[in-house]
């Protein structure tokens, strides 16, 4: 059984996210997400420990969820396709009361 304190939203939406100190983004699909994270795939394997900043898009006209996460743990789901579960550590007011609203 699960002990998780939030209900966890399964999700499949248009996600970026980049490395702390880096330029470039990287598009992904959210797997699921909560207030407290993120599990989300991606081409690129990130380290565990890698601080990421998160832009998921919610709606087509409203502007996109951002957050920073550290990623947690990572799992390899085929060649160049990986599985990653990431911690938000930093996210606005705003943002955590439109989280709420989502589950």
């Amino acid at each position: 059984m699960e002990r998780r304190r939030f209900l966890r939203i399964s999700a499949s939406l248009p996600f970026k996210f980049k490395k702390i100190g880096y330029v470039s983004k990287e598009s992904s699909i959210s797997k699921d997400l909560n207030i407290q994270g993120v599990r989300f795939l991606s081409q690129k394997f990130l380290p565990v420990s890698t601080n990421i900043k998160v832009e998921i898009k919610l709606h087509k006209d409203k502007e996109p969820l951002r957050f920073i996460a550290k990623t947690l743990w990572i799992k390899s789901r085929s060649e160049n396709l990986y599985e990653i579960g990431a911690k938000i550590i930093q996210i606005s007011k705003d943002n955590v009361k439109i989280l709420s609203e989502l589950s």
